[in-house]
């Protein structure tokens, strides 16, 4: 019998692709961001997203049209993460967690 991708393995735990897992995690930022009335909290979760969608994007067998929405979108973050010089450089485009953004003074964690 087939195992389906969303287990429960608890009441409260499930087993998830890390791609959809990746995504989850960047829409609970996104949702964070929008809510929060502290720049600085907003700020930190905008680099947040911005770390995701980067790892997000390289992740295998996404298609062409996710992968450009996943570009379109890092770029939108990278703005409000204050980053938006380095996101305009294409050779940093999907560069890995912690470099995304640095030379613009904005360090991912």
């Amino acid at each position: 019998m087939p195992q389906d991708p969303l287990q429960v393995m608890d009441r409260d735990e499930y087993e998830m692709p890390a791609t959809e897992a990746l995504l989850g995690a960047a829409m609970a930022l996104m949702t964070g961001h929008a809510q929060s009335t502290d720049r600085q909290a907003q700020q930190f979760m905008a680099r947040k997203v911005a770390q995701h969608l980067a790892v997000l994007a390289r992740r295998e067998g996404l298609t062409l049209g996710l992968r450009q929405l996943i570009d379109r979108l890092q770029t939108h973050w990278c703005v409000l993460a204050g980053a938006m010089p380095v996101c305009q450089d294409p050779s940093v485009r999907g560069a890995a967690p912690g470099m995304l953004c640095s030379s613009a003074g904005v360090t991912l964690h």
